[in-house]
């Protein structure tokens, strides 16, 4: 089974102003567009969290989960060093990863 880690992120005045590891999902496409367009009531509607940021995929559910816990535990330089790393424009993701 295929599995996501996400990032996603709130950009105000050309800055992060919040950013959010959500967990793991086997289908990246219909769930994650219904919380990023805000259809779907949780964390990403409350706080707007909108652009996708950043994803990894992993084939292992053990591997994928272990990794969201490190995530979600890790300072928020190390989360914001990730993105910028993979993402420096800090682009949506969103529309490359579903084409």
């Amino acid at each position: 089974m295929a599995l996501w880690i996400l990032a996603f992120a709130r950009m105000t005045s050309g800055r992060v102003s919040r950013l959010d590891i959500d967990g793991n999902c086997a289908r990246i496409h219909a769930p994650r567009l219904g919380r990023r367009e805000g259809v779907i009531d949780g964390f990403t509607k409350r706080y707007a969290l909108k652009r996708l940021v950043h994803y990894e995929f992993h084939e292992d559910i053990r591997s994928a989960l272990q990794r969201e816990k490190n995530l979600k535990h890790w300072p928020r330089l190390w989360k914001l060093a990730l993105v910028q790393e993979s993402n420096p424009e800090w682009a949506d993701l969103y529309e490359a990863l579903n084409s």
